[in-house]
């Protein structure tokens, strides 16, 4: 939809019409404190029209002369990260490209996991329109052979990218096989390598996981790092279990919802160096490179046993490594003794958490959030029990995508112990438009 004109009068019924996003950009072009909802934006807009306020001075997005034709839209678009970029999806890379060619100022993106997104093009930032402090990002757009600057210029800055140079007649191999990039909020299951990460060779020895031990570092509420990991936490908010939602819809109860209310990185040289070597094994021999992205994965277990889960990570039934003794069943599409299960979406870990009871409003509970390589993953369409991995896949998919089941332990890496408050859900109808 296109963007209200804050040069423009507006009544009352235009007003009325409007949707959340539209709202939240026109209260920014006029310096507006609406607030946080649909109808405090209304009224707060209502009153800015009927006191004669002068209509804002900020000139429209004028057209780049250098923008292309319709048949040269060929460029993507990157959102920048902790100082680096990162491509878009190509179907979101796509709208943005769309809008940009054909000159309009701004564009909202299909809600992503609940998050609402404004690309504009005057200054070149993206803005989540649904979460406070309506965080934004720049944003910048570059052909498809081009070399990526790798720091971020100021807001409207013109940008100017070289040519891609001529590979030489030989080129050495390089020293590393894993390849660096930050998270996305539209691209759910990616995950941010940062730059402490190792990286190996696949003919690394790994080192032993006896030596291993770590260290928690909470992560400040006011920082980048926190509201990254905020984003990451909402994003695989799956919203349908059935704990949460239709069994308490049956007591006539309100559906909850959950809030990250703390987390800690965790650091493990010893894991993490295991996890550079395991993907750079599986870089050896893939043929394609979506089977070596990152993503990321939840596992909730009794409190007691975080400390060991940070230290070696989840470890097959019977490794000698597992405190474990005993195990409820042998898994449901793939067996304990031969891999790791662990969940694609937080909401389905917070039973375990809670020793197997669902969170009420007002509860917490501490679950790990992990780096992971599923790799080649085979769907497993029905509940088949405690079968052996699957020759020639690097993971097992469950029949509803929920869980994956992993070959190897070194497939995770535990990166943040995550604390979760339940509430209420009290949203309503008007809070979503």
């Amino acid at each position: 939809m296109p963007a209200p004109d804050p040069s423009k009068h507006y009544e009352d019924g235009e007003l009325d019409s409007m949707k959340k996003g539209e709202l939240l950009s026109l209260c920014d072009a006029l310096s507006v404190n609406g607030g946080h909802t649909v109808g405090t934006m209304r009224a707060a807009l209502k009153e800015h029209f009927s006191s004669g306020a002068p209509p804002s001075k900020k000139p429209k997005a004028s057209i780049d002369p250098k923008r292309p034709k319709d048949a040269d839209i060929d460029g993507k678009w990157q959102w920048q990260c902790s100082g680096s970029f990162t491509d878009y999806p190509s179907d979101t890379s796509a709208i943005i490209e769309e809008a940009y060619v054909a000159g309009k100022g701004s564009v909202q993106l299909p809600p992503q996991r609940n998050q609402t997104y404004v690309i504009t093009f005057d200054d070149m930032q993206q803005t989540n329109t649904s979460v406070p402090p309506y965080k934004k990002r720049l944003i910048r757009r570059v052909g498809v052979d081009t070399n990526l600057p790798t720091s971020a210029p100021p807001p409207g800055a013109a940008i100017h990218y070289k040519p891609k140079p001529k590979p030489p007649a030989f080129a050495p191999p390089s020293s590393s096989t894993s390849e660096s990039r930050p998270a996305s909020p539209h691209s759910p299951s990616s995950h941010k390598v940062g730059p402490n990460i190792p990286t190996a060779s696949a003919d690394e020895l790994a080192p032993p996981l006896e030596s291993a031990t770590f260290t928690l570092t909470p992560v400040e509420k006011d920082s980048e790092e926190f509201w990254e990991l905020e984003e990451q936490f909402n994003a695989h908010l799956q919203g349908r279990n059935e704990d949460y939602v239709s069994k308490r819809l049956e007591k006539k109860q309100k559906p909850i919802s959950f809030v990250m209310k703390g987390a800690e990185k965790i650091h493990n040289s010893v894991l993490e160096k295991r996890f550079a070597i395991r993907k750079a094994k599986m870089a050896a021999v893939c043929t394609n490179k979506q089977e070596l992205r990152e993503r990321v994965c939840f596992h909730g277990s009794h409190p007691k046993n975080l400390p060991s889960i940070c230290k070696t990570s989840l470890l097959r039934f019977k490794h000698p490594l597992n405190p474990c003794k005993a195990q409820v069943d042998d898994g449901y599409f793939g067996t304990n003794k031969k891999g790791v299960y662990v969940s694609r979406y937080a909401d389905y870990t917070f039973k375990y958490a809670n020793r197997i009871v669902a969170l009420e409003p007002g509860e917490t509970c501490k679950i790990i959030m992990f780096r992971t390589l599923p790799g080649r993953s085979k769907h497993i369409p029905k509940l088949v029990g405690a079968i052996d991995p699957t020759e020639g896949y690097d993971s097992h998919s469950s029949p509803s995508f929920l869980e994956w089941y992993l070959f190897n332990e070194d497939q995770l890496c535990p990166d943040y112990v995550i604390t979760v408050l339940a509430k209420e859900d009290t949203r309503t109808a008007s809070d979503d438009m």
